[in-house]
């Protein structure tokens, strides 16, 4: 819409390049939004090859995401673990550890990414996982690299530095 689109900046110095969803994406986020009630612009699409492939323990960085709703993590595939864990507690003490099979659906609330970590870790004799984390952005971005919305530095849209791109 209006040549912009939604921006979520992962935790490293590079953006990722973005697309346009699929039909078959784009057909999961209707069914998304319309369960949940929730509108929601943005995937993110990952494949856990194997047991090998892991995500450490993380809370998804907020400054891009509609603040106050929720995300879902969508999972095909091999049954993975996912482990939650209380920020305000030891590791051990305040760890859970939660299936995530074939065509499940993880969501996790604004409070839970607040207050809690998340992670998939390394797990022996796993089959492949596509995991699809679907997210309700406030940021964007314009094919001039501009941004706007919540995340941008100020209320005048923000040029983004060119080198991030590369």
């Amino acid at each position: 819409k209006d040549g912009l689109r939604p921006l979520y900046r992962y935790p490293t110095d590079k953006l990722l390049d973005d697309q346009e969803m699929t039909p078959t994406v784009n057909a999961i986020r209707l069914e998304l939004e319309a369960k949940f009630g929730v509108g929601l612009n943005h995937a993110m699409i990952q494949l856990y090859k194997d047991g090998n492939a892991w995500i450490g323990n993380h809370s998804d960085k907020s400054l891009d995401m509609r603040r106050g709703r929720p995300f879902f993590n969508l999972s095909f595939g091999g049954t993975r673990s996912m482990v939650i864990v209380d920020k305000r507690a030891t590791y051990s003490k305040k760890k859970r550890t939660y299936q995530l099979p074939h065509n499940s659906c993880m969501v996790l609330g604004w409070e839970t990414n607040k207050y809690f970590t998340h992670g998939v870790p390394k797990q022996k004799k796993a089959a492949p996982r596509m995991s699809m984390v679907f997210r309700s952005i406030a940021t964007f971005i314009d094919d001039q690299g501009t941004l706007s919305g919540q995340g941008a530095p100020t209320t005048n849209a923000t040029r983004v530095n060119k080198d991030m791109k590369k």
